[in-house]
Order: C-alpha cells, then sequence, then structure tokens
C-alpha cells in the first residue's frame, strides 16, 4: 500500500530540529512527540516508505492536527507543512474503512440528493438552494441576469 500523494521532497525536508514543537498547540497540550509536526511527518515517512503498516489508532496523531500551519512560520527549513498534512489526511481518507453506518447511508441515497452535495453542484463547498427558495429571497442565477 504506497501512498502516493505524499511529495518525497517535501517529507525529505524537515531536518527534525525541533524549533516547530513550541510552535505546535496539539504539542504542548499533549507534550508527546505524536502529536507534533516532526512526529506527524515521521508517521507520514514511515507509511511512505512501507517501514510502518497503516492502522487506524495511528491516524489519531493526523486527526489531532490543528491545521494552523504555525509550524511553517517558525520552521527554518520551510518544510510544506500545510502541503504534508493535507496529502497525509487525504491519503488516510483513502484507507479509511468507512463505519456501517456511512455505508448504509451511501448506499440508500441517490447520487447528489442532498442539497450541496459536491457531486450536485460541482464544488464542495457550493450550495443549492431550489429555485423557488433563491426566488423569494430575492436571488436570481446567472442565467437570469
Amino acid at each position: 500500500m504506497t501512498f502516493d500523494l505524499l511529495n518525497d521532497d517535501d517529507l525529505a525536508t524537515c531536518v527534525h530540529c525541533g524549533l516547530c514543537l513550541d510552535a505546535c498547540p496539539t504539542f504542548r497540550a499533549t507534550g508527546l512527540e505524536t502529536e507534533s509536526p516532526r512526529g506527524r511527518i515521521y508517521l507520514m515517512t514511515q507509511w511512505k516508505r512501507g517501514g510502518l503498516e497503516f492502522k487506524e489508532e495511528q491516524v489519531r496523531h493526523i486527526d489531532l492536527c490543528l491545521g494552523c500551519r504555525t509550524c511553517e512560520a517558525v520552521c527554518p527549513s520551510g518544510v510544506p507543512y500545510g502541503r504534508i498534512i493535507e496529502a497525509g489526511r487525504a491519503e488516510v481518507a483513502d484507507r479509511r474503512r468507512p463505519s456501517a453506518k456511512h455505508a448504509a447511508a451511501k448506499a440508500h441515497a441517490p447520487a447528489g440528493s442532498c442539497p450541496g452535495s459536491p457531486r450536485r453542484t460541482g464544488h464542495p463547498r457550493a450550495v443549492s438552494l431550489p429555485r423557488s427558495a433563491s426566488a423569494s429571497i430575492g436571488l436570481r442565477s446567472w442565467s437570469d441576469a
């Protein structure tokens, strides 16, 4: 199982100096290396290189990252941590087994049935309002303009 979205060059940028530790809110709260940018980069590097088997209990370390990217501001090596954590989270999402509840809901919902569904609107943050609701609050579509 390879982690193709994680870039080797990005991962190798970290020289493990530890200057990011004091900037990281989850490290400051827990004091655990695994809850630091350096620890998360090490974890994702091991997943990518096959040195560590992917396990759900390890994903907690990725999930606890706030994504604030404060570590980037203090990093003398210019580690693109935001890009790394986003790629890592995408890889995790691809590998996670959906819960039975999620799988059942997905199986029974027709594609694009939820307003704002990315499959319906083409954009993950777009919200699709029924035409009558849009008209009642004075919104017009671009085609009406």
